[in-house]
């Protein structure tokens, strides 16, 4: 069987700022945090489809896990 890849077009990409804000957030949880979570917890507000992408970029790097 074979993956079907599907191309989402991106609206907004996040700034540095923005991803290091993130990863702030998810370093200094006890917990797995979810996505929901993770917007509340930001100072500036994020799209959610934002911060997919720079959860799937830090995922990328080994920084979080899914």
């Amino acid at each position: 069987m074979r993956a079907v890849q599907v191309q989402v077009e991106v609206l907004h990409y996040p700034t540095l700022k923005t991803i290091m804000a993130i990863e702030d957030v998810v370093r200094n949880a006890d917990a797995a945090v979810s996505r929901n979570q993770i917007i509340a917890k930001l100072e500036n507000k994020v799209m959610r489809s934002t911060l997919n992408v720079a959860l799937n970029y830090l995922e990328k790097r080994g920084l979080v896990l899914e």
